[in-house]
């Protein structure tokens, strides 16, 4: 079905090899492993969420959900991001990966400032007092105070043998309760508004998904294929069903889509 807008595609697309930037060769090989196993893996494990107490929430650090993150960006707007990461990715349908469970990540600007009103009483009567924290500082803060208080809850619990049936479902219930919001932070990506578009580190750019988990996907699954133009006929003679998208990505930078698929952008 074609789109009616603009700004987000009806794909989500995987870059690979960003740490591979200066060797071509071994993204290419990279993205053919992958096209092959018909796998895509997560950095640190099976898709658990790795918990860092000791790092700052806006840090993007101290809750990291270990998984596979994917773009979603209009081929025409890819170039930006390209040369971020990498020109060698693979896309697929939204809806496909919407059923294996991805979702989109919150961004939340690093820099922006939050209002925050008491109240006190002085001579009799009672005044607003409005301050201004940015809201980096106010999230880490009060983030902390929410980790704190519930592992410092559980430990009483613990050293509390009055009732120890009640208390271990008290503290089963903070554990999932923990978990829960754990889980909920992890869609959350903090970043400074104040970088300019090119700049890494401004991850609005991205319109990031995340998918918490491996995926695992069969060639017919893959929507497109992105790489530079001096590897195309290598990929065409492994993977024949994906013929040239003749719309321009970036200089150098082809795109192939799978010759019997019904997406359209």
């Amino acid at each position: 079905m074609a789109r009616v807008q603009q700004y987000i595609s009806s794909e989500l697309t995987h870059f690979v090899g960003s740490d591979l930037k200066n060797n071509r060769d071994g993204q290419y090989a990279l993205l053919i492993k992958i096209l092959r196993e018909g796998k895509l893996i997560c950095r640190e494990g099976g898709g658990a969420i790795v918990i860092d107490p000791f790092s700052k929430l806006t840090s993007n650090r101290m809750i990291r959900p270990d998984g596979v993150c994917f773009c979603d960006i209009p081929l025409e707007g890819l170039a930006i991001h390209m040369k971020k990461y990498s020109s060698f990715g693979l896309a697929f349908s939204k809806s496909f990966l919407v059923a294996q469970g991805a979702n989109p990540v919150f961004y939340i600007v690093k820099n922006s400032k939050f209002k925050l009103i008491s109240i006190r009483k002085h001579q009799g009567k009672y005044q607003n007092i409005v301050r201004f924290e940015s809201r980096a500082k106010y999230f880490d803060k009060r983030f902390f105070e929410f980790y704190n208080c519930l592992e410092e809850t559980k430990r009483a619990l613990h050293n509390n043998g009055l009732d120890t049936r009640k208390n271990a479902s008290l503290i089963k219930r903070l554990e999932n309760a923990g978990l829960f919001m754990s889980s909920l932070f992890g869609y959350f990506k903090c970043f400074d508004a104040s970088k300019p578009d090119k700049n890494k580190d401004n991850y609005y750019m991205e319109r990031e998904w995340r998918l918490k988990k491996r995926l695992y996907f069969k060639i017919e699954d893959v929507q497109r294929i992105i790489l530079p133009g001096s590897f195309q006929l290598r990929l065409q003679n492994e993977f024949p069903n994906f013929v040239p998208d003749d719309r321009p990505i970036a200089n150098g930078v082809v795109s192939l889509k799978r010759a019997d698929s019904t997406l359209l952008e």
